[in-house]
């Protein structure tokens, strides 16, 4: 299959595969949210209020996430699984969306396979609608022809209107929404390839608000009308699709960690030679303490055994 001029003239100088450290699904949020809390600080978010979610840079501060984890952990949402549903395990298949209405949807988690086409039909609740984002793309090309293609339908079968225009092997861009309660996902590989780790797509079901009013009375209420499981919000993923339910001030009201981060970024700047001395003098006082209390310990037992005597 030939790419179109047009998709030719869209392809990007470089490609970013996406969340390649979250290198496995089913990992609790606290893994992700810390990982994402370890953005560069020159990142610019769209509002000073509302945590960034995308291109993240790797730096010092990563050893910053064994102190991140620790407060993650009393997030709401922090232990929540976020489910993965393979499209290989359920070959030309409809099931139905995971329970929290949010997961991610990847061709395999096996070896290489040889070269074959796919369906995954996903449905939600009457009146739902889905909201795609691809977190990593990497379908391999030869030249200008697609070796492995995906195709994203609205509806419960490829007779839907396509939301990628067709079979592409070129990363749509931006958000994918759906009119109705079905998504159907199509993915060819073209060829065995050792990289199975061919897309990940993050999905979340949404429902638009009536009347500025959301008609389950637990949704959280999107600033763009969109309606999501409250289980959504403060998930360190944009579900919403304006990212306002990752908003720290009214509204989703997230915990806002910026302040924990500064900290930890003010520590590491004290140097290597500094942080070091801090690390041996904690460990010398903790020595220290342990030493003292098996000193106290033994004169106990001496006292108990002369008065035993």
């Amino acid at each position: 299959m030939m790419l179109s001029a047009q998709a030719c003239s869209n392809l990007p100088a470089s490609e970013t595969p996406g969340e390649k450290p979250k290198s496995k699904d089913n990992r609790a949020l606290v893994a992700t949210a810390a990982y994402r809390l370890l953005e560069s600080q020159t990142l610019v978010s769209s509002s000073t209020n509302r945590r960034p979610f995308v291109s993240y840079t790797f730096n010092m501060n990563s050893f910053a996430a064994l102190l991140l984890v620790a407060a993650m952990v009393h997030s709401s949402t922090a232990s929540v699984l976020i489910p993965t549903t393979y499209i290989k395990s359920n070959c030309n298949q409809t099931t139905t969306a995971a329970s929290g209405e949010a997961g991610y949807i990847e061709w395999s988690a096996a070896s290489a396979n040889n070269a074959e086409t796919c369906s995954l039909t996903l449905t939600a609740d009457v009146g739902s609608m889905f909201r795609l984002t691809f977190t990593r793309f990497d379908l391999d090309r030869s030249g200008q022809t697609c070796v492995d293609t995906i195709n994203i339908f609205d509806g419960p079968n490829v007779l839907g209107l396509s939301k990628t225009g067709g079979d592409v092997c070129i990363q749509p861009a931006g958000e994918i929404t759906t009119l109705t309660n079905t998504v159907t996902v199509t993915f060819t590989q073209g060829s065995s390839d050792i990289d199975f780790l061919k897309f990940k797509l993050q999905y979340s079901v949404f429902r638009m608000a009536v009347v500025g009013m959301c008609t389950t009375g637990s949704d959280f209420k999107c600033d763009n009308n969109r309606c999501i499981k409250p289980d959504n919000k403060c998930d360190f993923r944009d579900d919403c699709g304006d990212n306002s339910d990752e908003a720290t001030d009214s509204g989703a009201n997230c915990t806002d960690f910026s302040d924990l981060g500064n900290t930890v970024s003010n520590f590491l700047s004290l140097g290597f030679a500094a942080i070091i001395g801090i690390v041996v003098g904690v460990l010398v006082l903790i020595i220290l303490i342990i030493v003292l209390i098996c000193v106290c310990c033994c004169n106990c037992c001496r006292k108990g055994n002369n008065q035993a005597v």
